[in-house]
């Protein structure tokens, strides 16, 4: 849990680490990944509450489209 929380302060090459570890230490890989989901989104819940009075529309605007084309060929 600890490279998940330094992975979302801004450590980004240790959250790849995270999963793959709690995996080894559980049976199932999936079951490792339905664990750290909901701590996920509830970390990006609380960024988004922090943030959300300091948002620029312009960095929105240059990252959708690539945020679009991602999601559709993922």
């Amino acid at each position: 849990m600890l490279l998940i929380g330094l992975a979302k302060g801004g450590f980004s090459g240790l959250g790849a680490l995270g999963t793959p570890l709690m995996a080894l230490g559980m049976d199932d890989p999936v079951r490792a990944a339905a664990v750290l989901l909901p701590i996920l989104i509830a970390q990006d819940i609380v960024a988004v509450l922090a943030f959300r009075r300091s948002w620029d529309g312009w960095v929105i605007a240059a990252m959708l489209p690539g945020a679009v084309l991602g999601i559709g060929l993922g």
